[in-house]
């Protein structure tokens, strides 16, 4: 990944082991946590069973770019 000091976290955030919505407003409306909650929670339930290897963050538009 490039720029990693610059990576942020985005609608997904790790808390006390599980995964679950950001509750930052700005990232994730109030109205969308039960939603992503419950979508973070098959992803924290299949990724160890499929994934394997060096994972690539696809989804990573918050990553500021230099220039």
């Amino acid at each position: 990944m490039q720029n990693t000091e610059y990576w942020k976290p985005t609608k997904y955030e790790l808390r006390n082991g599980k995964l679950r919505a950001s509750r930052n407003a700005q990232l994730v409306s109030v109205s969308s946590h039960l939603v992503i909650d419950i979508t973070a929670s098959f992803y924290q339930a299949a990724i160890p069973l499929h994934a394997r290897g060096n994972l690539a963050d696809l989804g990573c538009d918050h990553v500021h770019k230099r220039r």
